[in-house]
């Protein structure tokens, strides 16, 4: 089973994420990472274990010690995770955050809204780019 990588420290979007991603009967393993450091480890901890890497990681920006886009940063220069799709999903509608997630090889870059039907039709939209 494929799995996907959420990078998320507020537990009222990883319950969304949850629910969207079983209303959309999207069949993958949720691993859950509150900081930067957290999903570093993670990753790295699968590449030395030869594990398999997630199919897609989404990302948030504002999170602690590590914030979303040195998350990027990271992720796009590393030969074992450029290629994982990385969907930035935040709450930041800043253009500058946007064309630089952007730049960096962000997939996707989404507004995190407000309500469980908008959430939904993102988690959707991450179905549909990402063929997940």
């Amino acid at each position: 089973m494929d799995t996907i990588l959420l990078i998320e420290d507020k537990s009222d979007d990883v319950l969304l994420t949850k629910i969207a991603l079983k209303e959309l009967d999207i069949s993958t393993d949720l691993v859950v990472k509150k900081t930067g450091v957290e999903a570093i480890n993670y990753l790295r901890n699968n590449i030395s274990s030869k594990k398999s890497l997630p199919k897609i990681i989404i990302l948030d920006i504002n999170l602690p010690i590590m914030n979303g886009i040195e998350i990027l940063e990271k992720l796009k220069v590393n030969n074992h995770t450029k290629a994982i799709p990385i969907i930035v999903f935040t709450s930041s509608d800043l253009i500058s955050d946007i064309s630089y997630c952007y730049k960096l090889g962000a997939k996707l870059f989404l507004k995190k809204p407000n309500n469980i039907n908008d959430f939904r039709n993102a988690i959707r939209k991450i179905k549909d780019v990402c063929l997940i």
